[in-house]
């Protein structure tokens, strides 16, 4: 089988299953430095921290929405009003979800650099802008 048709496997290996150069180049039978210059010519190491970028929340922003939630759910009960179940819903899974996220966010950023950008930040702050609006917590 030519090399090229091994790039798809190799590509989703490295960026999607985070696998490494050593483990992907015995899996594919090609050597270390032929998936090394894939990884350096196809720009793979950004794609590999972009993806990992895009699924990991952040676990002290979920915290916060949580706790905005709870002070929200609080002052509906003391002002008589019936909390929405979409918005109790929502605190349970936050509540659920927190931990996991802290321990994928801890394993998953092991050896990427943290991105202390204006442009992530300024995502971060719309998704969840959007987020508390959708709730009606603004």
């Amino acid at each position: 089988m030519a090399k090229k048709n091994l790039l798809p496997d190799a590509e989703r290996m490295y960026i999607s299953e985070a696998r490494t150069i050593i483990d992907i180049a015995k899996t594919l039978g090609v050597s270390d430095k032929t998936v090394w210059s894939w990884v350096k010519q196809y720009n793979w190491e950004s794609k590999r921290e972009n993806l990992i970028k895009a699924r990991t929340v952040n676990h002290s922003e979920m915290y916060s929405l949580a706790t905005e939630l709870i002070r929200s759910i609080t002052d509906d009960m003391q002002g008589g009003k019936e909390p929405s179940a979409q918005r109790v819903q929502l605190l349970c899974k936050l509540w659920d979800i927190i931990p996991k996220a802290q321990k994928y966010e801890s394993e998953t950023n092991k050896d990427v650099k943290p991105e202390n950008t204006d442009e992530s930040k300024n995502a971060k702050v719309e998704a969840l802008n959007l987020l508390r609006k959708e709730l009606g917590l603004e």
